[in-house]
C-alpha cells in the first residue's frame, strides 16, 4: 500500500508519470524504424553518386591535363629537333664549302666529279639523324636518311613520308605475283619505308599472310604495322562486326597471320558501317583498349570514308584514339581532308592519307567494277588519265606527287603489288615531278577535272550496304 503522508513512497503524480514516460519509451522502442532507415540509405545513395561524379569529373581533367602536356611535350621536342637540324646543318655546309675549296685548287680530270659527287653526297647524309626503325646492316643507309619521317601525332611513332598499303595484297584489284609482291615488302622496308598497314578485310587474311611471310625474318625494330578488326567477309550478312568478343578473336587471329606478338596500331575499319556509333564507343573501342593494356597492339585508331564520322568519335569517345587513317580525301579531286586537319592537329591526332590514286581511279588503267564512284565521275577520270597516255605520262606519278605536298599528313599510304610501282612511288617522292610534268597536270586539271560537280562518293557504299541487310 501507499501511504500519501508517507515522505520516502512516491506520490500518486510521480506514479502516472512514471507510468506515461514507461509507455513512452516502450512506443518508441517498438516503433518501426523504416523511414529514418530509408532516409540514410537516400543519403548515402546521393553522397555516393556525388562522390562518384566528381571522381569522373576529376578523372577527365586529369586526362585533359595529361593530354595537353604531352602535346607541349610533344611540341617541344619537334622545336628542339628543328633547332638540332638546322646547327647540323650548318655544320654540313661549312663541311661542304671546306671540300669544295680544297678541290678547286686541285688539277683534276673530269672523271673525278664522281667521286667528288659522292663525297659531298657523303658529307650531307653523315649527319642526318636516324629514325628508330633504324637497323646497321639490314637497312640501306642512303636511302633510310634521303627518307622524310615525321611524327605520327600522339603515337611518337617517327614514320616515313611514303608507307605501304595491304589493300592490293587481297582480292579487290588486279591479280599479282605473291613472291614479288614479298620481295616489294623487303625492299621497301630496306629502303627506307618503315609503316605498313593491313586488314583482315584485304582478301580475308590473304593480305596479312602475305605481309607475315615477308616480315620473316626482318628485325621488328625495323618497321611499324597496323591492322584492323570490325570488317570480314565479303557477303554483306557477315561483312561487319564490332563486338567485342569478335574484336577479341579479330586480334588474336591477326596477330597468328602475321607471325607478329604485338602490332603497333589497331584501327577500327570502316566505322560509319556500324548500326550506331554508340556501338563503336561502348564496345568496340574498350575492347581495343584492354588489348593494348594486354600488349597486343600499342595504340588505337579509326578509319572511314566520311571524315566527319571520325570527328564525332573522337569527340564523343574517353578511349585514346592516337591515329586516323582517312582514304581518297585528299587527291587530284577531293580535298575533303583539309577541312578537318585543325581538329585533328589540335588534339595531336596522327594522320593517314590513303589511296592517293583513288582506290584506281586516277590511274590509266582505271577502277574496278566495284568502285563507288557515279559514272560521271568515273568518265571524266578516265578522260584525264587519257590525256595522260597521249603525253606519255603515268596518271598515277600525278596523282601520287598531288598527294605528297600536304605537309599536315604524317604518312601516304599507297598500295604496291610489285617493284614497278615501289620504284615509280620512290622516285616521285625523291625527286618529284618535271616542270614539264606540272604543266601537264595543270592542263588536265583544266580541261578535264575541273568539270566535276560531285568529287566524291560519301553515302554511296553505305546506302548499297543497308539495302542489301534490309532484303
Amino acid at each position: 500500500m501507499v501511504d500519501a503522508d508517507d515522505p520516502e513512497q512516491p506520490q500518486e503524480s510521480q506514479l502516472r508519470y512514471g507510468r506515461k514516460r514507461q509507455k513512452a519509451d516502450d512506443d518508441v522502442s517498438t516503433k518501426p524504424k523504416t523511414r529514418r532507415g530509408s532516409i540514410k540509405v537516400q543519403c548515402t545513395n546521393k553522397n555516393a553518386l556525388a562522390a562518384r561524379h566528381n571522381r569522373d569529373r576529376q578523372k577527365k581533367y586529369v586526362e585533359m591535363i595529361e593530354n595537353k602536356l604531352q602535346t607541349c611535350e610533344t611540341e617541344n621536342t619537334n622545336f628542339r629537333t628543328k633547332v638540332e637540324e638546322q646547327s647540323r646543318l650548318i655544320e654540313i655546309l661549312n663541311d661542304q664549302v671546306a671540300y669544295l675549296r680544297s678541290e678547286v685548287n686541285k688539277t683534276r680530270p673530269t672523271h673525278r666529279m664522281k667521286e667528288i659527287n659522292e663525297n659531298l653526297t657523303r658529307i650531307m647524309m653523315r649527319d642526318k639523324e636516324l629514325p628508330p626503325t633504324y637497323v646497321e646492316g639490314f637497312h640501306d643507309l642512303q636511302a633510310v636518311k634521303s627518307m622524310e619521317y615525321r611524327t605520327l601525332g600522339k603515337t611518337g611513332l617517327m614514320v616515313s613520308k611514303l608507307s605501304l598499303g595491304g589493300g592490293t595484297l587481297g582480292c579487290h584489284y588486279a591479280a599479282f605475283d605473291e613472291d614479288e609482291a614479298i620481295e616489294t615488302i623487303r625492299k621497301a622496308i630496306k629502303k627506307g619505308i618503315n609503316y605498313i598497314d593491313t586488314a583482315y578485310w584485304y582478301g580475308q587474311g590473304k593480305s596479312e599472310l602475305i605481309i607475315g611471310k615477308a616480315l620473316k625474318g626482318i628485325p621488328r625494330q625495323a618497321y611499324y604495322i597496323g591492322t584492323k578488326v570490325g570488317r570480314y567477309e565479303l557477303d554483306f550478312a557477315n561483312m561487319f562486326d564490332f563486338s567485342m568478343e569478335r574484336v577479341r578473336q579479330s586480334v588474336k587471329q591477326s596477330l597468328e597471320r602475321l607471325q607478329l606478338d604485338y602490332v603497333d596500331v589497331i584501327q577500327i575499319h570502316d566505322i560509319e558501317f556500324a548500326p550506331s556509333l554508340d556501338i563503336i564507343i561502348t564496345q568496340t573501342l574498350p575492347e581495343l583498349s584492354r588489348q593494348v593494356a594486354e600488349g597486343r597492339a600499342r595504340h588505337i585508331g579509326i578509319t572511314g570514308y566520311p571524315i566527319s564520322v571520325l570527328k564525332e568519335c573522337i569527340e564523343k569517345s574517353n578511349i585514346n584514339i592516337a591515329v586516323v587513317l582517312t582514304y581518297a580525301r585528299f587527291t587530284l579531286i577531293d580535298d575533303t581532308l583539309l577541312e578537318y586537319i585543325p581538329f585533328f592537329k589540335e588534339r595531336n591526332i596522327g594522320i593517314i592519307n590513303a589511296a592517293a590514286p583513288s582506290m584506281g581511279l586516277l590511274t590509266s588503267q582505271g577502277p574496278q567494277k566495284w568502285h563507288p564512284a557515279s559514272d560521271d565521275v568515273k568518265k571524266v577520270c578516265k578522260q584525264a588519265g587519257d590525256y595522260c597516255k597521249e603525253k606519255d605520262l603515268e596518271f598515277t606519278k600525278l596523282a601520287v606527287w598531288h598527294s605528297f605536298q600536304c605537309p599536315d599528313v604524317a604518312t601516304h599510304l599507297i598500295g604496291m603489288q610489285n617493284l614497278r610501282e615501289l620504284d615509280i612511288n620512290m622516285d616521285v617522292l625523291h625527286n618529284g615531278i618535271t616542270e614539264e610534268e606540272k604543266e601537264i597536270l595543270k592542263d588536265m586539271k583544266d580541261k578535264y577535272l575541273s568539270k566535276l560537280t560531285t568529287k566524291h562518293w560519301e553515302g554511296a557504299d553505305l546506302e548499297k550496304y543497308w539495302k542489301e541487310m534490309k532484303r
